[in-house]
Formats: structure tokens, sequence, C-alpha cells
């Protein structure tokens, strides 16, 4: 696990290294004793972002590739069902699994590349500022409170599909739902993770740093 996280770390080092500089730069010109309480901080705050950041882009392109799996998947099920009169419940019920695990795994690189929908006419025209209150405010008011419950309230469930190993209602299914099911716990908390890594670039940008 250490040398995994230390992968991830290493993985966004310059990222982090040039954020540090930057942060160091900046506070020059502040009160030394100011510079000393709080360089700690920052580099720790530069640190988690990289983690998170890291650790959500390696998820998210990980499961880009279910996209051409179920490509490959949804073309053979209609070319053996059309042409050849087969067909198989698993084969479609993994079809539903990739589709699932798709959407939860790379919810939070989408979150990590700005690319969920904004249904807003106010947010673009914000002074960085503004948004990074915005972000700071949707994190602890909207995306933390919600990610939480979700972690709460799929836990028991998530756990008793673990302890029965819980498979398909189909004789022929797919026997790993409960695998399936695990992913009520992972999307959270990547969510959890991405949004706390856009509340603390918030953060910085607040107090006068330019956050990578």
């Amino acid at each position: 696990m250490d040398e995994f996280v230390r992968n991830l770390l290493r993985a966004d080092s310059r990222a982090v290294s040039g954020a540090a500089i930057k942060a160091a730069g900046g506070a020059r010109s502040r009160p030394r004793l100011f510079v000393l309480g709080n360089c700690g901080a920052d580099l720790q705050m530069h640190k988690f972002i990289a983690l998170a950041d890291a650790l959500n882009r390696r998820v998210g392109r990980a499961a880009a590739w279910l996209m051409l799996a179920m490509t490959v998947a949804v073309f053979a099920i209609i070319v053996l069902s059309a042409f050849f009169r087969l067909g198989w419940v698993w084969m479609r019920e993994l079809v539903t699994y990739m589709h699932g695990i798709l959407f939860m795994a790379a919810a939070g690189y989408t979150l990590l590349r700005n690319e969920h929908v904004r249904i807003d006419v106010f947010y673009a025209k914000f002074s960085p500022r503004a948004k990074a209150w915005v972000n700071i405010l949707g994190f602890v008011l909207l995306l933390a409170p919600v990610c939480i419950l979700i972690l709460w309230t799929s836990l028991p469930y998530v756990v008793e599909s673990w302890r029965v190993l819980e498979s398909s209602d189909e004789a022929s299914g797919v026997p790993a739902l409960f695998l399936l099911k695990t992913f009520l716990l992972i999307f959270p908390a990547l969510m959890l993770l991405q949004g706390l890594s856009l509340a603390l670039r918030g953060v910085l940008v607040l107090r006068g740093e330019e956050a990578d």
C-alpha cells in the first residue's frame, strides 16, 4: 500500500514541486512568521491535491477501457443473436456490470477534468476568487454530505452482499454481484477525494496562490 502511494506521488512529483515553488515564491513578500506558520500546511495541501488527482486519473483512465470492452461485448451479442441464434444471460449482464462500473469509477476523474454538467449561467463569468468560494461551499454543503450519506447507507448493503457472496438472480448470470455493489462505496469515496482536492485548490486561490 505504501509503495502504491509513493508511486502515485512520484507520478505527480513535478506538479507538486512546481506548486510548492510557486507557493514559496509568493510567500517571500509576507512576514516571516506567517510564512513559517503556513509553509507546512501549504505543502501538505499540495501533496494531497497531487495524490487525489493522481489516484482519480489512474482509476479514470483504467475505467475508460471498459468502454472498448462494452463495445466489443455488445457487438458480439448482436452478431451471435442475429446470425447464430445464440445468447447467454451472463454476457448481457456483463455489459450491465461494465456500464455501471464505468460511470461509478470514472465519476471522480470526470470531476477532476471539470466535465460534469453545470447548469448555470453565472459560474463561467465569476472571478477566480468567486469560483473558489463556489467550489469550497459546493463541496462542504452539497458534495460531501451527499457522498457521506451514500457511504453510510450503502455500507451495510455492501457488507451483507460480501457476506453471502451475492450472485445474480439468474442461474446462468454473472456470479459476482457483490463486486458490482462494492462500487457503491468506491464511487462516493473517489468523489469525496476529488471534491476535497477541488476545495483545497479554492483555499489556495483565496490565499493568493496558484493551484496547479
